[in-house]
């Protein structure tokens, strides 16, 4: 929704959305692999969906759900705002 709120295509959307998530995996496999940029890892927001054994097993931790939760809340809010600011 924040994306598409200014970004004048499907297309655009897509690649800043895709961008965004490459990124984000990049930020999150140079961080496993190097210690100088551990803090990377903090950047990346796979960090924050965890590992699959972690949720197969029900030991998910909260402070991961309302960090993915208030980052939703606060880019809808967003593209909330540039849509309604956006002249159709």
């Amino acid at each position: 929704t924040f994306v598409s709120s200014f970004a004048r295509s499907k297309g655009r959307v897509s690649m800043i959305t895709g961008s965004i998530l490459m990124t984000s995996y990049l930020l999150h496999v140079l961080a496993s692999i190097s210690d100088k940029a551990d803090n990377a890892y903090y950047f990346s927001i796979l960090k924050y969906y965890g590992s699959p054994e972690e949720i197969l097993t029900g030991d998910i931790v909260a402070s991961n759900i309302v960090v993915l939760v208030v980052l939703g809340i606060v880019f809808l809010g967003a593209g909330l705002y540039f849509a309604e600011k956006r002249d159709l």
